[in-house]
């Protein structure tokens, strides 16, 4: 019979199906061919059951579509097309680039937030209260992007054009908040005092998700050798820093504790690099192993994975079809969890010297589950990335953690901090060079490339029969 972990499980996939807009019939499909599955595996499954079971999966898509189509807001009070007056709040730190400041508004006076595109000057603040004079245009999707969806995802549903600001109020965001802002503006400080440029942009894209103003050319070249993921805070340091805060703090802490508090650490660490959806998925999968185990629960990956991606759609559905980086994202863990002993076991002649073995198993099991998808989202494949991240992603892990420490100890030990820092310089000038090198072969990024929808669908086809097959051998109580 099902177990009703099972049961939920398969509700949480049809749910997350509903916020992708998957059709109906679809979900009759994979209820039926799940049920074949089990009988398979001669589990005991009566028509009865396995009709409720696809009703209840049905209900559980139902629910997903409703949650996509209620999640905007009212728009048809909002008087577009006209300049009108209003007062706010800014909500988010602002993006910064060379010219320009983007910022997002929350404001009573319309639905949702108001996205702004103003000069680099003055500067704002998150908390700013501001008095808003502009033009406003309603969001809409233009050639093969869904901009209007795009901005939807953070909750924008309004363009501000030609805007007049001026501050009227301060500090009237959340004190948390503020605090945590602030602590990530002093580090940005200090990161710009202890590194010239590009190395502090690069280190502030790593350390706190901060990319505004790292090089367009250097962002070029880590997109062409697909090592682009470093320039962000990835998933994998927030697992790293999950698991050194529980092996430190078992000491003191029993497992409840241990779970509030890694819990209130990831969640600042998420509000200060700006709630990214890797930061964030990475933050939830780092805290349910460690709640799994306070409750005497074996924590198993593809109930966590399912539990963490059903959760973070309940609370913004959009982001399902209109976040590549949340995509990605999961991609690459699903291929680390289930691909990993798969390359490990290719890469048994890549030396383990300087963790080479690994570096290189790794990137290949995030690669092969992301790579359909960046082909058909961004037409491009890059044929140099495993090599490029042999280089890339050990220094990566030096520029977080050895960054980390080195704005730290220029606190307490001035001297020792910048030495740190000037050390840190030459290995990563190294990697920008070999980046730079590998960048230039001829055959190192293939553009432009178009494949048919039948291409993607099927390669998804054959991952999902892979790991469905690999969770059987590994008995993880996926049929039984």
């Amino acid at each position: 019979m099902l177990h009703k972990s099972q049961i939920v499980l398969w509700a949480l996939i049809s749910f997350i199906a509903g916020t992708a807009q998957a059709p109906f019939y679809s979900i009759v499909v994979i209820g039926i061919i799940t049920i074949a599955t089990y009988r398979f595996f001669k589990m005991r499954i009566s028509v009865i059951v396995g009709t409720v079971f696809i009703i209840f999966m049905c209900g559980a898509w139902w629910l997903g579509v409703l949650r996509f189509h209620t999640f905007a807001p009212d728009t048809s009070t909002i008087p577009y097309n006209e300049t009108i007056q209003f007062t706010g709040l800014v909500s988010k730190p602002p993006i910064t680039t060379a010219d320009a400041q983007k910022l997002y508004i929350e404001t009573d006076a319309l639905a949702g937030k108001v996205y702004v595109k103003t000069s680099r000057y003055p500067i704002y603040q998150y908390g700013d209260e501001v008095d808003v004079s502009c033009t406003l245009l309603q969001p809409e999707p233009f050639d093969t992007f869904a901009y209007d969806k795009y901005l939807a995802r953070h909750g924008v549903f309004t363009i501000c054009q030609q805007a007049r600001l001026k501050v009227i109020g301060k500090g009237s965001g959340n004190a948390v908040y503020t605090k945590l802002y602030q602590l990530r503006d002093w580090v940005r400080a200090e990161i710009r005092v202890l590194w010239p440029e590009p190395i502090a942009s690069l280190l502030l894209g790593v350390i706190l998700g901060i990319q505004d103003d790292i090089p367009e050319d250097i962002v070029a070249q880590f997109r062409d050798t697909g090592t682009i993921h470093v320039l962000v805070v990835s998933g994998m340091h927030v697992m790293i820093i999950a698991q050194l805060l529980a092996s430190v703090g078992q000491r003191w802490w029993n497992q409840r504790q241990l779970v509030i508090i890694v819990g209130l650490v990831l969640a600042g660490f998420c509000i200060i690099t700006g709630l990214a959806a890797s930061v964030v998925r990475a933050s939830i999968m780092g805290c349910l192993p460690l709640l799994a185990k306070s409750l005497g629960r074996k924590p198993v990956m593809h109930y966590s994975l399912i539990i963490v991606a059903a959760a973070m759609t309940m609370h913004n559905p959009y982001i399902v079809l209109y976040d590549a980086g949340f995509q990605l994202s999961f991609l690459a863990t699903i291929g680390l969890v289930y691909f990993q002993p798969m390359c490990d076991k290719i890469c048994w002649w890549i030396p383990k010297a300087f963790t080479l073995r690994e570096t290189l198993s790794t990137t290949l099991a995030a690669s092969i589950p992301t790579t359909p998808l960046v082909i058909a989202t961004f037409g491009m494949f890059s044929a140099v990335s495993p090599l490029a991240n042999l280089v890339v992603v050990p220094v990566s892990n030096l520029m977080l953690f050895g960054g980390t420490f080195a704005v730290l100890l220029s606190q307490a030990l001035p001297p020792l901090g910048v030495y740190i820092a000037f050390i840190i310089n030459f290995p990563i000038h190294i990697m920008l060079m070999l980046i730079e090198l590998f960048g230039s072969f001829e055959f190192s990024v293939f553009n432009d490339l178009v494949v048919p929808a039948w291409f993607t669908l099927g390669a998804y086809g054959l991952i999902g029969v892979y790991i469905i097959w690999s969770i059987h051998l590994k008995n993880t109580y996926f049929f039984q």
